[in-house]
């Protein structure tokens, strides 16, 4: 191959007659098929479900350069981390942006069941099949961050500037590692000892 093809612009690999520019060209093609990981913006949210509609912000590109918009994925999962009985939970406002994500296989029976499950369909590498990592590409809304103890129902929110904005959990006592016990009435602190 001469070196020359490998560097204009409108080079067609399959023009070059040789098993390595069809190589290339088949393996292009075949990739041009697979979800992998693109930005994407938030616009539409369900706060219960955790899912979001997700607009890919990089179009597809016909072959004379014009761009071609990608469809909005909807009921896609927001990645929120958790472990251990606590979890993470922030605000996710319309606009916001960050990765969409796609799985390896399809994974719509485990969304559903939360089990092992086996792939629905042949489907593969697909955004249908992905979850949504938001990123502060752009920054992020100003609502509370929550961190939560899904097993005793406590959670401290708290807004940007640190201040702790309500403490939400049982009736009760709550003793911290360092002796401090927090006295917790109505889902309001009481007392601090």
């Amino acid at each position: 191959m001469t070196e020359y093809a490998k560097t204009l612009p409108e080079h067609n690999p399959a023009d070059v007659d040789s098993l390595e520019g069809l190589l290339n060209f088949l393996g292009d093609k075949m990739s041009m098929w697979l979800d992998c990981c693109l930005p994407g913006v938030v616009t539409e949210y369900n706060q219960d479900t955790r899912r979001a509609t997700v607009k890919l912000q990089i179009t597809g590109v016909a072959s004379l350069g014009q761009k071609i918009p990608k469809e909005a994925y909807t009921d896609i999962p927001v990645f929120m981390p958790g472990g251990g009985g606590f979890e993470i939970k922030y605000p996710v406002n319309v606009g916001d942006t960050g990765w969409l994500i796609a799985c390896d296989r399809n994974i719509s029976l485990f969304k559903q069941n939360k089990t092992e499950s086996a792939p629905n369909d042949y489907r593969k590498h697909c955004f249908e099949d992905g979850f949504f990592l938001l990123d502060s590409i752009n920054g992020s809304g100003s609502n509370d961050l929550t961190l939560n103890a899904k097993e005793n129902n406590l959670a401290l929110k708290t807004s940007a500037d640190l201040t702790i904005n309500d403490i939400v959990g049982l009736n009760g006592s709550y003793t911290i590692t360092n002796g401090t016990v927090i006295t917790i009435t109505k889902g309001i602190v009481t007392n601090i000892s």
